[in-house]
């Protein structure tokens, strides 16, 4: 079962002709509505009719994420793990091929912007690989400069 915040609750609740403020039926409009049928609902809310088809494949394309199977993709690879360490991510691509299953660790910046790809044929190489660039990441940022409370 989904949890929406609550502007999209209240968008939600509209739709099944209840008050934007009456959560006694939240149970079951979480149960029945689907991410994809929320997402629908969202748009023509926000005026954006028949598009919502669009909208997804524009977002596969310029993040990588199938709004439908909530994965990941970059180059024909699964997004299978991530860590974000300040402003990077590092993940792990899984790729089943003709030639077996291929790992890669990136990388990452702004939720779509892979770079600095390690390609391994073991699993096991792939993971360490992993563990061992979040490390190094870890530390890199636990070196910079902390800002005050009062700078974030």
């Amino acid at each position: 079962m989904n949890n929406y915040p609550e502007y999209l609750m209240e968008i939600l609740r509209e739709w099944e002709n209840l008050d934007a403020a009456d959560t006694s039926r939240d149970a079951e409009i979480l149960q029945s509505c689907t991410p994809t049928e929320a997402f629908g609902r969202y748009l023509e809310h926000e005026g954006i009719l028949g598009y919502d088809h669009k909208m997804k494949e524009a977002i596969k394309d310029i993040y990588g994420v199938d709004l439908d199977t909530n994965k990941r993709e970059n180059a024909g690879y699964t997004i299978v793990g991530s860590m974000e360490i300040g402003n990077k991510e590092i993940v792990l691509g899984q790729m089943d091929s003709q030639y077996g299953t291929k790992f890669v660790t990136w990388e990452c910046t702004g939720g779509g912007n892979y770079y600095w790809g390690h390609y391994f044929d073991n699993e096991l190489e792939a993971k360490a690989d992993f563990c061992r660039r979040s490390m190094e990441e870890f530390a890199f940022q636990k070196s910079l400069p902390q800002k005050e409370d009062h700078e974030r």
